[in-house]
This record gives C-alpha cells, structure tokens and sequence, in this order.
C-alpha cells in the first residue's frame, strides 16, 4: 500500500492538485494511510467519515430518497458523497467510497465485501464504479482504500494532459 499512496501523492503533486477524501465504510483508514506519506500536506485537503446514513444525510446533504432508493452502497449515492466532498473542501477532487464489510449488512444482491467507489472533479466530472473485494473485515477495507487510490491513480494518469483543461 505504501508504494500505491507515493505514487498517489506524487501523481498530484506534479499535477498541481488536490485531494479529499469521504469514507463511509473505512472509518478514515484511507485519510490515515495517505498521511502517513511524507509531502501529503501539499495535496491532502481532508476528510469526511459519515458512517452513519443520517451523518450522510444531514451533513453531506445525500437525498434520504437516494439512500432508500438505490442503498448506501451504490455508485449513486457514492457519487453524491464525492460531489459534497468537492463543495465542502474545495479540493480539485474528491474520492468517496461505501461497502459492506460484514459479517451483517448484506443481500443477495449486495454480498459482504461490496463496495463503491467515485471519484469527483471540481470541475464537474465525475467517475464511479462498483466492486467486490474478500477476506476478514480489515482485509477487505484495506482492499477497498487500495483500490480506490489504484483505480484514481489510473483515470488521473489515463487524462494527464487533459488535466490543464479541466482545472480551467
């Protein structure tokens, strides 16, 4: 995982960007990993940790319609949480993510180690997808946070030249 989150960190920082971050299952693991990064205050806005759906709701303005509608754990409601991480830090993007780490929490159709993942620009793109990851808990929330930095890193590295024209 170090070497993800230096690549990470060194990808924004030749870029010139920033970063925040909301973690609805990961309870802030993501945040704690990139900071332990030396030269993360350069790119590192800060984060957001609604665990609780009313936190999503009242705080990070997530429609509970939304929530009812599609769950929690949806590429929907992820990209919501991604959108108000861009207006409540005013980083250039923004990575959000929810899962289902288990034992409880899961359907048929939403099995533990479900997950979510977006990624928002300030200047209004926005990206998401939805995966499955295995193991204990901790396992599949270390999965998920390296996922989400992998998965960022490559749309980012992907669009490099374009980034000067979507910062416009």
């Amino acid at each position: 995982m170090e070497q993800t989150l230096k690549k990470w960190i060194n990808l924004l920082t030749e870029l010139g960007l920033t970063v925040a971050l909301v973690e609805s299952s990961t309870g802030g693991y993501a945040a704690s990993s990139m900071t332990a990064i030396p030269g993360v205050s350069k790119v590192f806005k800060g984060g957001f940790v609604p665990y609780a759906n009313s936190i999503k709701e009242e705080v990070l303005d997530i429609s509970p319609e939304l929530i009812e509608t599609y769950g929690a754990v949806s590429e929907e409601v992820v990209r919501g949480l991604a959108i108000a991480g861009i207006r409540l830090s005013r980083a250039d993007i923004c990575l959000a993510e929810s899962g289902i780490l288990g034992p409880g929490g899961s359907t048929a159709e939403k099995p533990v180690g479900t997950y979510c993942l977006a990624m928002a620009l300030r200047s209004g793109p926005k990206f998401s997808k939805q995966a499955q990851a295995r193991g204990s808990r901790l396992e599949i929330r270390a999965a998920i946070v390296k996922d989400m930095y992998d998965w960022a890193g490559e749309l980012i590295s992907e669009s490099r030249d374009s980034w000067a024209i979507l910062q416009s």
